[in-house]
């Protein structure tokens, strides 16, 4: 025992010594004590790169606080076991380029009190990642190389499998959310949202593989040696799992994700252009099919692709011919069984394929930047509808619209619903705007901004599709809502799994505390309503009371309540003339 020990001491002198020794600077970080290990080397890389031009310095020892372009490196691991990065955004006092820094965490996550920080200089002897940069090969933010440098190593990769045989694949990958990040958040934080996504990117491939910025918030990644696609998809997963993590930058907690399409060679085809727009092709049928996935490329990515092509460019006329119109659907009160408000739900009747849901189109209003434009137009139509009712004597008549957060940010949403309201001769309380969970996730603070922004003109908020990401109830707390309205996934496991009845109950008792409101969606059977009932939900929507309707039709029903009191929606439901008369 007394000779493992004194082996242990001498090999703690070794260690010491030689990271003393070493090219590389090499730190130790302690949350409560800052800096308690600095090699000659670290010490002198913080002294050289200095505040230059309004950016932060790539490193800096701030009152034992040791910093990376101005963030803390504890806070850059952000509960993972290591970050990495090549920090060329910044630049030394003397014009260097940017040196590389690995971060590993001493501790086990999520605590992360306890850091090793790892400073690579450049190197003359470099071909100069400034150089780099300039002849195109190398990507300034996040140290990758670029398309370009991508495209010349699968092409070698390509030509060596000629000879020798063998497989690669091509994983083309698309952030999830990101555009509302850097469109909310800054571009400061989208920046360095990407350097993350880089570095844990990279944390999950060999030495041999290569990662790659394509552009914006696309990356590529090619595996020039595999047994198969299923270790392109083991990849894949591993990715989606690391990026799937919150991502801490700037003080703010950033969600998202990732859709990745994988193409393989030879299989899918031999030449470099092709199996990049096979594996973007997989990528937008994962977009396609919910996002947050891979998928392999196939003959149906190449249907795919046509008819993703031919809805964009119908997709952009459907609004100038009037082929979108709005249906509504009630949601009633459980105890009387009668509409309290209805959701407004858009429908697009194409020319040639007739009818199609939100699901047929909404997933490429982002890729053809007609978020906002079709946002006004249902807005605009809504409140009209809305102008209609009120004036036919239902003053408090109130409509739900679903909106985008990219609405308000590249929109002017405050501005529409003003206008829109005063034109039509109704009141904000007219509307109702809803949100889904998963769209409030990448920022708590600026959500709560705008939400406030809203709701102080008199406009109610619905929070939607709660249970279906991640249920945080913090949420209730942190965010303004008047309503929440429970998943459908919840509902469907009713009776059998306790754990929904219980997510149920818990919701409906927090928001009571709250002065919120509760709907239960998706409710299809009596069965489902008698839950509810018995839970005390106040409101519920579904299939069950009546299916979505065209305006003219709901108009209609009012108009004859008016005249003749009508029955429960829930007694209805039972009566099949009944439900296909809100068809």
């Amino acid at each position: 025992m007394e000779q493992i020990s004194e082996q242990c001491v001498t090999g703690h002198h070794v260690l010491e010594a030689a990271m003393q020794r070493s090219a590389a600077g090499f730190g130790i970080v302690d949350r409560r004590q800052g800096l308690i290990f600095a090699n000659p080397v670290f010490t002198e890389l913080a002294g050289r790169y200095r505040r230059q031009g309004g950016k932060p310095p790539m490193l800096s020892v701030d009152e034992g606080s040791v910093r990376v372009e101005g963030h803390d490196v504890l806070d850059l691991l952000n509960g993972q076991d290591a970050w990495q990065a090549t920090c060329a955004g910044g630049r030394s006092s003397d014009g260097e380029p940017g040196c590389f820094v690995s971060i590993v965490s001493l501790d086990s996550p999520p605590s992360n009190d306890r850091a090793l920080v790892e400073v690579h200089p450049p190197h003359a002897t470099d071909a100069s990642t400034g150089e780099r940069v300039r002849r195109g090969e190398l990507d300034e933010l996040t140290g990758l190389p670029t398309l370009r440098a991508f495209k010349a190593m699968l092409g070698k990769t390509i030509a060596k499998m000629g000879d020798g045989g063998g497989c690669a694949a091509v994983l083309f990958v698309d952030l999830d959310g990101f555009k509302l990040v850097n469109d909310t958040s800054g571009h400061a934080v989208g920046n360095d949202v990407l350097k993350i996504v880089g570095a844990r990117i990279r944390q999950h491939i060999r030495r041999s593989d290569l990662a790659a910025r394509a552009g914006g918030d696309e990356f590529v990644v090619l595996l020039p040696a595999i047994g198969g696609a299923e270790d392109a998809g083991r990849v894949a997963n591993a990715i989606l799992d690391s990026l799937s993590a919150p991502i801490g930058v700037c003080g703010h907690k950033v969600h998202i994700g990732a859709s990745i399409g994988i193409a393989v060679a030879p299989v899918d085809a031999t030449e470099t252009d092709t199996l990049l727009e096979m594996a973007d092709a997989a990528m937008y049928r994962v977009k396609r099919r919910g996002r947050n996935g891979f998928e392999f490329y196939g003959s149906s990515c190449a249907v795919e692709r046509t008819r993703r092509s031919t809805l964009e460019r119908d997709l952009r006329a459907a609004v100038e011919t009037s082929q979108l119109v709005m249906y509504y659907q009630p949601i009633i009160d459980v105890r009387t069984g009668m509409a309290r408000l209805y959701e407004a739900l858009i429908r697009w009747r194409h020319p040639e394929r007739g009818l199609l849901l939100p699901e047929d189109f909404l997933p490429f209003l982002e890729e053809t930047g007609a978020v906002c434009q079709i946002g006004d137009w249902v807005v605009g139509q809504v409140a009209a509808d809305m102008g209609k009712i009120v004036r036919s004597g239902r003053p408090d008549t109130m409509a739900t619209i679903n909106i985008d957060p990219r609405h308000w940010v590249m929109g002017d949403l405050g501005a529409t619903l003003d206008r829109a309201v005063a034109i039509n001769g109704i009141g904000h309380k007219n509307i109702a705007l809803e949100i889904v969970e998963n769209n409030l996730m990448h920022d708590l603070r600026w959500s709560r901004d705008w939400l406030q922004a809203i709701r102080d003109r008199g406009t109610e908020i619905l929070l939607d599709d709660f249970g279906a990401g991640h249920a945080a109830f913090n949420y209730f707390m942190e965010l303004p809502f008047d309503f929440v309205k429970i998943d459908r996934s919840i509902l469907k496991r009713c009776p059998k799994n306790r754990v929904s009845l219980t997510l149920i109950q818990s919701v409906k008792f927090i928001a009571r505390q709250l002065g919120i409101e509760v709907v239960a969606e998706g409710v299809e059977t009596s069965l489902q309503h008698e839950i509810i009932k018995a839970g005390g939900i106040g409101l519920a929507q579904g299939y069950h009371y009546c299916r979505p309707m065209p305006f003219d039709r709901l108009y209609a029903l009012l108009q004859d309540e008016a005249d003749h009191p009508r029955q429960p929606y829930f007694e209805l439901s039972g009566r099949e003339g009944a439900m296909a008369s809100c068809a």
